[in-house]
């Protein structure tokens, strides 16, 4: 579920990012409308609801929001395991959005062969 969930986040926000490069100003991220947006984005998106997902974004878009820090708060929420834990969702996904990098689990990096597992 989880490797499925990230495919359609990454299609979701990196797409259109990708297509246009944008140019935001900093404090955006902070805005009221830019984090509850970011938030709902996030949320339905750990239900796989790609359809309402969507839908926020347009109006995420719309605000002039980042859509680098609605990755990163994503990435974020899908390393932290909360998919998996439905009750715990929203209070994760609002740490996430607040400071992304910090909470963010680094996955284990592989053993080169020959060294002991």
């Amino acid at each position: 579920m989880n490797r499925r969930l990230l495919v359609l986040g990454w299609i979701l926000l990196f797409a259109p990012a990708a297509a246009a490069a944008e140019k935001v100003r900093p404090e955006t991220a902070s805005a009221p409308g830019c984090g509850w947006l970011a938030e709902r984005v996030i949320q339905t998106l750990l239900r796989e609801d790609t359809v309402a997902a969507r839908d926020f974004q347009e109006m995420y878009r719309s605000f002039n929001c980042p859509a680098a820090r609605l990755a990163d708060a994503f990435g974020c929420a899908i390393a932290s395991g909360i998919a998996d834990n439905p009750a715990e969702a929203k209070t994760a996904v609002a740490q996430c959005w607040r400071s992304p990098r910090r909470h963010m689990v680094k996955p284990p990096r592989p053993k080169p062969d020959g060294e002991a597992r």
